[in-house]
């Protein structure tokens, strides 16, 4: 299990229930099993792309807000002066 599968099934999580969505429900509405879905809230499997953006669309929610996980082993640098993004 690695943290951003857990971060992930944690948002979905917090999605469904905020919805007032139990597992079943939610399961039916993405096409997937009550047993599949809990294992994606847990962590214990990863979610595939596909599945992702239908959960996002049950959950009326952003994909971004899913997928928000900042990694511990990324340090975020300034983006060098030339940059395209630096340009007003």
């Amino acid at each position: 299990m690695s943290k951003i599968t857990e971060h992930v099934g944690d948002r979905i999580r917090r999605g469904r229930k905020g919805k007032g969505l139990t597992i079943d429900e939610f399961a039916k509405m993405i096409n997937k099993s009550k047993a599949t879905v809990s294992k994606y809230e847990s962590g214990s499997i990863p979610i595939d792309v596909e599945t992702l953006l239908d959960s996002a669309d049950a959950l009326d929610m952003d994909l971004k807000s899913l997928i928000d996980y900042h990694s511990p082993n990324v340090r975020p640098r300034p983006l060098p002066q030339n940059s395209f993004f630096n340009i007003s």
